[in-house]
């Protein structure tokens, strides 16, 4: 699917309530949950569950993208579906179809259509494969958002459940990174994708309705993070330091399965993608993470011509973002060499 057929595409897509000629009627939603799934069974009735304890004063739709799995979750989802149509629109997807395809990569849109069919003023997030675990969450955050209007999005701490190693621990930020709890996109750009999709509340704004770069990056939390603050100063994200969700970390997800050289690449090309379409390349904080990213890139590869491929490689994207990797990143390069040189002379050191 080419970029130009997305809209006819999205507008052509039918609920599963639809397809079975229920058409119940619905109550307008205050918040829309959205739950993205595919190959979850495991997880997939927790999460659904924990989502439907919530106690509000408000009304709210859970919107459930199934992306074509094939080990059971599908059929879950159209239990639920079944058992709760006036509140869950299920979406069912194909892998065939609901891809677009871009330089020769393809990516999932399943995310993105889950997140436009949203029709409340507010957007809550639960992946397939995590669970809230708080019954007043919903309210909470949204309480939080109506009392600061100028608070585009708020998160919270969650529970790391680390299914690779067998942990079980609290993953928040590091309370010494904004002790106000308040994060504009120069704190974004500095500490990088610090939230946890399933923690974050936001406010369904126009400004996310996506352009064509932003269908291309590899994951697009981060740029919707970017795309909610904007440029200015006025706008905030907020962080509620109260646990109210468990985030799963296992060897399926789509994030963990890839290799560390990938995840450094993707992040690298989601900042590209910033820095180019938001204009924000003379921003320090943006310059310093593009240096970071490049130098981790570089040594990840374990190249000596890495840094001239990089180079290329960006000069073909963007001519003004090579410019800046070669001002800012190629003199710290050459030091870090020069220096790791020079500490073969120093006494003591290995020569072997």
């Amino acid at each position: 699917m080419t970029f130009a057929e997305i809209p006819q595409r999205f507008l052509d897509e039918r609920e599963y309530a639809e397809t079975m000629g229920w058409g119940p009627v619905r109550e307008e939603p205050l918040v829309s949950v959205v739950v993205t799934t595919y190959q979850q069974v495991e997880f997939i009735e927790d999460c659904l569950e924990s989502v439907l304890m919530q106690k509000t004063a408000f009304p709210f739709e859970i919107i459930v993208g199934e992306d074509g799995s094939t080990d059971g979750t599908r059929e879950r989802c159209v239990t639920y579906a079944t058992r709760h149509p006036n509140q869950i629109r299920l979406f069912l997807r194909s892998r065939r179809e609901a891809v677009y395809s871009t330089r020769g990569r393809q990516r999932r849109v399943n995310g993105i259509w889950s997140r436009q069919a949203a029709r409340g003023a507010f957007i809550a997030v639960c992946d397939g494969d995590d669970l809230w675990t708080d019954p007043l969450k919903l309210q909470k955050q949204v309480d939080f958002l109506r009392a600061r209007p100028d608070c585009v999005s708020c998160f919270h701490a969650v529970d790391l459940d680390d299914r690779i190693h067998g942990v079980l621990r609290r993953a928040s930020i590091a309370p010494a990174a904004r002790a106000d709890g308040r994060y504009g996109l120069d704190d974004l750009l500095r500490l990088g994708n610090l939230i946890h999709t399933s923690s974050e509340v936001y406010r369904n704004t126009p400004v996310l309705d996506p352009p064509e770069w932003f269908y291309a990056l590899p994951y697009r939390d981060f740029a919707r993070h970017a795309l909610l603050l904007g440029t200015g100063d006025d706008r905030w994200i907020g962080y509620m330091p109260e646990c109210m969700a468990v985030y799963r970390m296992h060897s399926v997800g789509s994030w963990f399965s890839r290799g560390r050289q990938q995840r450094i690449a993707d992040e690298l090309e989601v900042y590209m993608a910033l820095g180019e379409n938001l204009d924000i390349e003379h921003r320090p904080e943006w310059k310093r993470a593009f240096s970071r990213l490049l130098a981790n890139h570089t040594l990840a590869r374990l190249s000596r011509r890495a840094v001239i491929e990089d180079l290329v490689m960006i000069w073909r994207k963007s001519p003004r973002l090579a410019t800046t990797f070669a001002l800012w990143v190629l003199p710290t390069r050459i030091l870090d060499l020069v220096m790791k040189r020079a500490s073969h002379l120093l006494p003591g050191s290995r020569t072997s």
